[in-house]
């Protein structure tokens, strides 16, 4: 097993191996129906990582209008 290991990780590339591996990435196209949904979860992801603090200033007012209960019986009683 260690021999298969060190052959395969620390072995040189095989020369046969490389040509086969050209042909597919040539023929294979990034088809629209795997695209969209990558997109639909990374674009999201993107903008939370970057603009993260209006979100998080939006959802603490939020979390206080919700705590503060006198704007909610102020608007009942009217």
């Amino acid at each position: 097993m260690v021999k298969i290991w060190s052959g395969s990780f620390w072995g040189g590339e095989d020369p046969s191996r490389e040509e086969p591996l050209l042909r597919l990435m040539a023929r294979t196209a990034v088809r629209p129906a795997l695209a969209v949904p990558t997109l639909v979860l990374a674009v999201p992801s993107v903008v939370l990582g970057i603009a993260a603090q209006p979100l998080l200033t939006a959802a603490t007012e939020a979390a206080a209008g919700l705590l503060d209960a006198s704007a909610y019986v102020r608007a009942v009683t009217r």
